[in-house]
């Protein structure tokens, strides 16, 4: 392949190995690189990917334009890499875009390429990371709240059932995503048009999931569902929680729904990604609320031919 040539097919399911070989012992975090995540959105951002030696390039819309996110072994591999992106970027007539760089590579770009880079910051979009000790212990004063209505939700549900998710699940979870729709829809939360979409993604990903390395965990009270979650790994130490859905009016669902999955997750997973929070209050306050263990910083590069 010519160094200045990346050569783009659209994302397919049978990309999920490639691409995990990679992104598995990379030390990249952002939870754009778990593959369920790259699979289940692939419709709505027109993701296309490039396997470029040990780098996975992902090509897709971001705010209608195309954009680029790069899982690289490290700062001067994605320098290297700008020439190639630089010259796909003029093919589609559009300035280049990378996005989810942290803090620090972002710095070393924009001391290399000068004023040609634009930096911006995007505290929307920063990943909240856990220990995964600490969600799944709750201990300590700044989790008192929540270790609280952990012990509420057992003492008035003691027959609770976790099972682990299947596919004799996925009915009671699409009835449980519809319950929590109509209910945001009413609160006015701010989620706009990403509601229909997460119900799409849920649905594309249930159906693939024998061919993903998805987890998933539900409660069920009485044989009711009364939440459900799933995630999949972004590196070997590092796992991403996709989805979480609970039934409000049950006091402490969605706590014990989280507690419990990463009780139940591989002793591998040391740290948990519980993605960004869109830059709606309720959320951030909501993720804030557990203590992350670091807020992992997301700016867009912005390079202009």
């Amino acid at each position: 392949m010519d160094s200045t040539q990346l050569v783009f097919h659209p994302v397919t399911i049978n990309d999920k190995d490639e691409i995990q070989k990679i992104t598995f012992s990379s030390k990249l975090r952002n939870c754009n690189f778990n593959f369920t995540n790259i699979f289940g959105w692939h419709k709505y951002f027109n993701t296309n990917v490039c396997i470029n030696n040990d780098n996975v390039v992902i090509r897709f819309m971001f705010d209608e334009k195309p954009a680029y996110l790069v899982n690289y072994s490290n700062i001067e591999t994605l320098c290297n890499l700008m020439p190639a992106l630089m010259v796909d970027s003029m093919r589609l007539g559009e300035e280049m875009i990378i996005i989810g760089v942290e803090d620090n590579d972002a710095d070393i770009i924009k001391s290399r390429f000068k004023d040609s880079v634009v930096v911006e910051k995007n505290r929307d979009r920063y990943d909240y990371i856990y220990s995964r000790s600490s969600l799944e212990e709750l201990s300590g004063k700044e989790l008192k709240t929540k270790r609280n209505h952990v012990n509420k939700f057992l003492s008035t549900n003691q027959d609770f059932e976790y099972l682990e998710l299947d596919s004799t699940l996925f009915p009671k979870c699409l009835e449980l995503v519809h319950i929590w729709q109509e209910e945001t829809k009413m609160q006015n939360a701010g989620y706009g048009d990403t509601i229909e979409m997460e119900k799409n993604v849920i649905e594309l990903t249930f159906n693939n999931w024998n061919s993903l390395d998805t987890i998933g965990g539900a409660i069920l009270v009485k044989g009711r569902m009364i939440a459900f979650t799933y995630g999949a790994p972004i590196t070997n130490d590092t796992f991403d929680i996709c989805i979480e859905k609970a039934d409000r009016k049950v006091e402490g669902a969605f706590n014990i729904i989280n507690q419990q999955f990463v009780k139940h997750l591989p002793q591998q997973y040391k740290l948990i990604n519980r993605e960004e929070d869109m830059g709606l209050e309720g959320l951030r306050k909501a993720k804030m609320s557990y203590n992350p263990a670091m807020l992992l910083s997301f700016n867009n590069i912005r390079i202009r031919p």
